[in-house]
């Protein structure tokens, strides 16, 4: 794993309904590690899983 770590974190409160920025934020001021694996980013606390986000797909116009 390599170390990572998010702060201090600033948004625009502009998030879309039904979304709760709050958790995400706080979620990700836990992070100090990430990996990926099986084309996931899993971002961790030492042992413990804060969050595991799903890469897809992108298509870039030519």
């Amino acid at each position: 794993m390599d170390k990572l770590k998010f702060s201090p974190l600033i948004t625009t409160r502009m998030a879309c309904p039904g979304y709760d920025e709050s958790t995400l934020l706080k979620a990700l001021e836990q992070v100090n590690n990430w990996s990926i694996i099986n084309n996931q980013l899993l971002l961790s606390n030492g042992r413990t899983l804060v969050a595991k986000l799903q890469g897809v797909p992108v298509t870039i116009p030519k």
